[in-house]
């Protein structure tokens, strides 16, 4: 029931089919289906739970530090020289927000999030359903779809215009 005592009926429908949906317009689509390629094909790199840490075969990275470096960006640290507390920044690059960056060692770093979520051309909301440390192999492949505007294309096959 509504406030002034009628039923919401066919009248209030259309305002909820007026809410805008997300601009996805900047979402870095190519990086974006390569990066969920990685992880399906390496499940042994991938775990979701921390940004990254050392694996016996190379580092072993969440979906935005996978994004982070197949897209380039340089670590700042060794995760086996520093630890936990370092290995999740990259050197800064042009086009990040030196705004969110954090001193360490008298140095300003970026975050992993903040980097993946510029390069991959993600809002708040799509970047941190993404990104969540609980988040499985197919809450990944939803939200990838979900952001894409398409199913993620099988690995070997052409990516949908």
């Amino acid at each position: 029931m509504i406030s002034n005592g009628q039923t919401a009926g066919p009248a209030s429908a259309p305002a909820l089919a007026e809410m805008p949906a997300p601009d996805r317009s900047r979402v870095n689509i190519p990086l974006l289906l390569a990066t969920m390629r990685h992880i399906e094909t390496h499940p042994d790199l991938w775990w979701q739970e921390d940004h990254r840490g050392p694996g016996p075969d190379g580092d072993i990275l969440d979906f935005a530090a996978r994004a982070a470096d197949l897209a380039g960006g340089r670590w700042a640290y060794d995760p086996i020289q520093r630890g936990a507390a370092t290995q999740n920044y990259l050197e800064p690059e042009p086009g990040d927000d030196m705004s969110r960056a954090e001193p360490i060692d008298g140095r300003l770093l970026i975050g992993v999030w903040e980097r993946a979520k510029r390069i991959l051309g993600l809002d708040d909301e799509d970047a941190a359903e993404l990104f969540r440390p609980d988040a499985d192999l197919e809450d990944l492949q939803a939200v990838v779809a979900a952001v894409a505007g398409h199913p993620v294309p099988e690995p070997g096959t052409a990516t949908p215009a």
